[in-house]
């Protein structure tokens, strides 16, 4: 799969997760430590990867000096 269906993936986990946690447990808690799982998934999902033609420019500046 690729990022873009991954991302889709756990932004709808982040709306859709909490609410039934809330509406099942009414324990705040629990959608708090829910929202900083998905939150931190979310933010490993953003980083660019070593191959990423966005990351070539900054590779090519460190080469040329």
């Amino acid at each position: 799969m690729n990022k873009e269906a991954w991302l889709g993936f756990f932004a709808t986990g982040t709306l859709v997760l909490p609410l039934i946690l809330l509406l099942g447990t009414g324990s705040m808690e629990a959608v708090a430590v829910a929202l900083f799982a998905l939150t931190m998934v979310q933010i490993m999902l953003h980083i660019v990867a070593p191959d990423d033609p966005l990351a070539d420019p900054a590779q090519d500046e460190e080469e040329k000096s």
